[in-house]
């Protein structure tokens, strides 16, 4: 990467899944990306299991356009992100653009109440699957579930093969705008 990428991470502010952020977090800055932690309000966000982790901005300051990915961190606290119209306004920008956009265990609810997982297939934590299906999601129950740009992961047990799976759509995507600037520059030459 020439210039580091940021990837968006989006916790609640209380009770978020400990391993679904600090997991996949580790695994992003490890591959070089600069991780940006937004929540629903400013200061310390507190997962269930415990860990703490500082807020880098409140959502509705987010501007997409900053980022090469959206992941939405599940939890027992994430049903107030439900219906979260700055957090709806966001996934959608990402999911229009084209970018990355993820969630975990119960965050892809997020997605069906945007309205982005029409006809999409996706998983989440299993409790959740009906607010998938009715959001026009088609539910798989996968650990991963990836259809275009955007993937889900069931929960915590998922946090490694998710942010795995992140990672490899992000170099996907660069790749592939990589390849299209040399189709541009070869059509230029003749």
């Amino acid at each position: 990467m020439d210039k580091k990428q940021k990837i968006l991470m989006v916790a609640v502010h209380t009770g978020f899944r400990d391993e679904e952020l600090f997991i996949p977090k580790e695994i992003f800055e490890k591959e070089g990306f600069e991780v940006v932690v937004a929540s629903n309000s400013p200061g310390q966000a507190i997962g269930k299991l415990g860990g703490t982790i500082p807020v880098d901005l409140v959502i509705s300051h987010v501007h997409p356009d900053d980022y090469a990915a959206l992941v939405v961190v599940g939890g027992p606290g994430v049903a107030v992100l439900f219906n979260n119209l700055d957090l709806f306004g966001i996934v959608r920008d990402f999911s229009q653009k084209r970018k990355v956009t993820s969630a975990i265990c119960s965050a892809p609810v997020v997605f069906a109440n945007a309205g982005i997982l029409n006809s999409k297939k996706a998983t989440c934590f299993s409790e959740q699957r009906d607010k998938l299906e009715n959001g026009g999601a088609f539910y798989t129950g996968h650990l991963v579930e990836r259809d275009g740009d955007i993937i889900t992961g069931s929960g915590p047990e998922a946090s490694k093969e998710f942010a795995e799976a992140v990672v490899k759509a992000i170099h996907w995507q660069t790749g592939e705008q990589d390849i299209r600037a040399d189709m541009r520059n070869t059509r230029k030459r003749f």
